[in-house]
């Protein structure tokens, strides 16, 4: 896998999570999925799965829209000879190319940093929230509470005052209502409605 050095993502995405680390819309990533423009991982009928080459042949689909299709192909050529050689590296140099009369350039670095960050925080969230059948029924809770992730996301989104959820749950800190909403979107409860992923309510750490 040309993405195995992404530190601290040790198994596959699912497809809401991979939209979230590729920046793309959800229902992109399924129309990959069932194009075959990403090879589908999970291994069982109906279900979808994305190992992080996938993620970022996502990610860099998405990023070279609306380039002309020879400056395309040429672009992302490069970058994949780039993640083959020195894999998603940061510091990677921009990609500089020419159309004729046009020229561009690529930010290959900015590209690998963006899908980084936001794995860092999908593995953040992983390690934060767990399911016990002896606590909740099973629902997901903050690791190490009994507080239910989707309940404090409710909360949130009907408007309850982040200070006022904070004195009632005095374990949670403002990292954790950003994941909690994370989660929520991530991992919505059957029957409800779900939130496109494009409606992002998530504040990046710096």
């Amino acid at each position: 896998m040309m993405a195995e050095t992404m530190a601290g993502m040790d198994r596959l995405l699912t497809a809401r999570e991979a939209s979230f680390v590729a920046g793309v819309s959800y229902d992109k990533v399924v129309k990959a999925l069932e194009n075959r423009t990403v090879p589908n991982r999970a291994g069982r009928a109906r279900q979808r799965a994305l190992d992080l080459d996938g993620v970022l042949s996502l990610t860099l689909s998405d990023r070279l829209q609306g380039y002309p299709a020879l400056m395309r192909r040429r672009v992302s050529r490069r970058v994949l000879e780039h993640l083959r050689g020195d894999g998603p590296d940061a510091n990677a140099p921009d990609i500089i190319d020419s159309d004729g009369l046009v020229v561009t350039t690529f930010r290959t670095g900015e590209l690998f940093r963006g899908v980084q960050e936001r794995l860092s925080i999908l593995v953040k969230l992983t390690a934060s929230v767990e399911r016990n059948p002896d606590v909740q029924g099973g629902a997901p809770v903050f690791r190490g509470t009994r507080i239910m992730v989707h309940h404090i996301a409710d909360l949130l989104r009907s408007g309850t005052n982040r200070r006022e959820i904070q004195e009632d749950f005095p374990d949670l800190d403002e990292e954790m209502l950003e994941l909690a909403l994370l989660f929520d979107r991530l991992h919505p409860v059957k029957g409800r409605p779900v939130r496109k992923a494009g409606q992002s309510e998530i504040s990046l750490p710096d």
